[in-house]
């Protein structure tokens, strides 16, 4: 692997001032001052497959910013101000696998914004301003495996919104402003084995929502300050009764919800 992490202070222009070898396999661009993506600003590089673009003051990228970078596996965004994306801005980028956008100000996204993204592993939209997403954002991530949308501004979930992920393994919803989670949304999940949802205003939490969850390890659901209609009993239960969560630890600390006898 070669790597190139550029040491000058800022880049006014990448496109214009980025002078690599067209070979790296690794760009740290972190902290740069860069403000704007340009089209073609990667073009040249078509061996990139890591990319570092944390730590700027990016807050527009132009649809074909990425064209050219078909190797490109790991895309690092956070940190940044970017409101919102094109909707094909990450269709060139047929290998990610990994992308993050934690510490943004996004806050809607198109439902095709991932849609070429089929290898698509993890990503991470937490610390942004998100109010809703797509039922069909997900469609075509079918490999997802980490989902992080916490500290954002949700306050409903589509149902079916991880119904394409049965690989999916961990997914936290934490610090938003969710009442209650549809009844299947995740019926599909059964590898799933932690969900963090604390920090939630929730009032309804039915428990019938973990049924297909098989591999459970772990719900968090702590300060929940708003939950009254369930206790802990009835979720401990789960697996006896109808083996919804076997083996599964419950946080419901500082949540004021029934104890167990």
């Amino acid at each position: 692997m070669i790597k190139v992490r550029i040491h000058y202070k800022d880049i006014n222009n990448v496109q214009r001032e980025l002078h690599v070898d067209s070979t790296i396999t690794e760009l740290d661009l972190s902290s740069k001052g860069i403000v704007v993506l340009e089209n073609d600003t990667f073009q040249e590089l078509p061996n990139l497959e890591i990319l570092w673009l944390n730590g700027n003051n990016i807050s527009f990228i132009e649809k074909d910013a990425f064209k050219g970078l078909h190797k490109l596996q790991r895309l690092y965004l956070y940190y940044n101000k970017i409101k919102s994306l094109p909707q094909e801005v990450f269709h060139p980028l047929k290998c990610l696998k990994r992308i993050e956008f934690s510490m943004n100000q996004i806050s809607s996204l198109d439902h095709d914004i991932f849609k070429e993204n089929v290898d698509l592993e993890k990503i991470s939209l937490d610390f942004n301003q998100l109010y809703e997403l797509p039922r069909d954002i997900f469609s075509n991530n079918k490999k997802l495996q980490n989902i992080v949308l916490s500290s954002n501004n949700l306050i409903s979930l589509p149902p079916g919104l991880f119904e394409q992920q049965e690989c999916l393994q961990f997914l936290s919803l934490s610090f938003n402003s969710l009442s209650t989670l549809p009844n299947r949304l995740f019926h599909k999940n059964c590898l799933l084995e932690e969900i963090r949802l604390d920090n939630n205003p929730f009032k309804i939490l039915d428990v019938t929502v973990f049924q297909y969850t098989t591999m459970l390890k772990k719900i968090d659901i702590l300060y929940c300050t708003g939950l009254e209609h369930v206790t802990i009993t009835e979720l401990v239960k789960t697996k006896e009764e109808v083996e919804h969560v076997p083996d599964a630890k419950i946080d419901f600390s500082a949540s004021p919800v029934t104890q167990p006898p």
